[in-house]
């Protein structure tokens, strides 16, 4: 960002490598990047380290706010399309394509995303879900209904039939420990 009419930058963002792209947030006081280093970043303008670091395992290609801001969706090389909340470390969901994904949008009512890849699919996701959910059940839902886990951020492990199991259980006492407390 440069004051109009100086030589000089008033802040400077850096990632490892190039930047594919950047966007303000709609009240201009945050700054979204993405680069080939395989991060997406959210930064403060006036801090030089990112808030927030979202990772892929390959460059990555795009990434956008929801309308309110209480959301960011970011797709990669890796295949990946990832729905992350701010300040949370990990994504809340992941969705996989074959091949590098191109891009991703939320639908008007944000209920679903729509993503497409170099795979020659565009897909519809349903994540009308996740506001009725508390975090631990959108993250059991989403394991259950992929049977996958994200581990370490980045790696989508596959759940054994037993690991699986247990995921549905426990997806099971955290729906009924909520609906025993209404």
């Amino acid at each position: 960002m440069w004051p109009l009419g100086q030589k000089t930058p008033i802040q400077i963002f850096v990632h490892d490598e190039i930047v594919r792209g950047a966007l303000f947030n709609r009240d201009e006081n945050r700054i979204l990047t993405w680069s080939d280093d395989g991060t997406a970043r959210l930064w403060a303008l006036d801090q030089i380290e990112p808030i927030q670091t979202l990772r892929h395992k390959k460059f990555v290609k795009g990434a956008l706010f929801n309308g309110d801001e209480s959301r960011i969706l970011t797709w990669s090389g890796d295949g990946m399309v990832r729905l992350w909340v701010p300040g949370l470390k990990a994504p809340i969901h992941a969705f996989e394509h074959k091949r590098f994904a191109k891009g991703a949008l939320f639908d008007r009512d944000e209920n679903r995303i729509l993503t497409w890849s170099d795979d020659g699919t565009v897909r519809l996701w349903d994540i009308s879900f996740e506001d009725k959910m508390s975090l631990e059940e959108q993250i059991l839902e989403f394991q259950v209904r992929s049977a996958t886990s994200l581990y370490e951020l980045t790696e989508l492990k596959r759940f054994s039939f037993e690991e699986w199991i247990a995921r549905v259980q426990r997806l099971k006492d955290v729906r009924a420990k909520q609906h025993s407390s209404q």
